[in-house]
């Protein structure tokens, strides 16, 4: 396989259930100019969908499409980047909570079971019994709500969920209308109800006292992660062989994965003989 084939989401779905393509990041001299550290995290998202994502028919989409995906689509994006790059599995850590405990376990998470599909909106029923169409956030609410925090010097749930609020028995809500504070729990739950991915518990299994124990996943920043590395290790492999052979940088990009892999093996044989 070649860093540029393109690969559908889900993984191994045909022409006709496939949802976008995605190439191996890592493969593009702007994948380089990929800053891991900027903030917020939903613009380096945007930014790697936007390198790295083709619709089906092989066109490109825009970082203004991507910024109004819901939060689940977008990590869609994000889950098949992490797949095309660095494999199927990506690994969390976690310590038993139970009492006298506290071992350290790896939980192997594949990718693949994470391919879901969710949908735009949400009817959900308030506690004074009321029809409120909800519509899940996308990539320009995360935004939005960095703002907004940022601003007030502190997270605002309620400001975000009032935003997702598109009707209330069929009208819409008047400009100045507030969210009743105990309305935050409940739709909270029905939002991560609707997406189960971007608010994650897992259960797991402690070998050490054979306890169960849920674990919070930020499946987002495991990926996030693992895409950081692949780029260190990039900016390594660049830096070895530019040593080397004196090439640029978009040359030893270019080189197919299995050619870059040799050269490394001969500077690192070469290496070894000189030690």
């Amino acid at each position: 396989m070649t860093y540029s084939t393109p690969l559908p989401w889900p993984p191994d779905a045909d022409a006709a259930a496939a949802r976008f393509l995605t190439r191996h990041y890592g493969s593009a001299r702007a994948d380089l100019d990929v800053d891991f550290c900027a903030t917020p995290r939903a613009s380096v998202v945007t930014g790697l969908l936007a390198l790295c994502l083709q619709q089906t028919d092989g066109r490109n989409i825009d970082a203004a499409t991507l910024w109004e995906w819901g939060v689940a689509a977008r990590l869609q994006g994000l889950l098949a980047i992490a797949h095309a790059t660095t494999g199927p599995i990506t690994t969390a850590v976690a310590t038993c909570n139970h009492a006298d405990c506290g071992e350290r376990i790896e939980l192997e998470l594949a990718l693949e079971n994470f391919a879901l599909t969710a949908g735009e909106s949400i009817n959900w029923r308030t506690p004074l019994q009321q029809q409120a169409s909800i519509r899940l956030p996308t990539g320009s609410d995360q935004l939005a709500w960095y703002a907004h925090s940022r601003d007030r010097r502190g997270v605002d749930a309620a400001w975000l969920a009032r935003r997702l609020i598109m009707r209330l028995d069929a009208t819409v809500p008047a400009a100045g209308w507030q969210l009743p504070a105990a309305w935050l729990a409940p739709l909270g739950a029905a939002l991560d109800s609707a997406d189960p991915l971007t608010a994650l518990n897992i259960t797991a299994h402690c070998p050490a006292c054979d306890a169960q124990f849920e674990v919070e996943v930020d499946l987002e920043y495991l990926l996030l992660e693992d895409l950081r590395r692949q780029q260190r290790t990039l900016l390594d492999d660049i830096h070895q062989i530019a040593g080397s052979y004196h090439w640029s940088e978009a040359d030893i990009l270019a080189l197919p994965s299995w050619r870059r892999a040799g050269y490394l093996s001969r500077i690192h044989a070469q290496s070894r003989a000189h030690s």
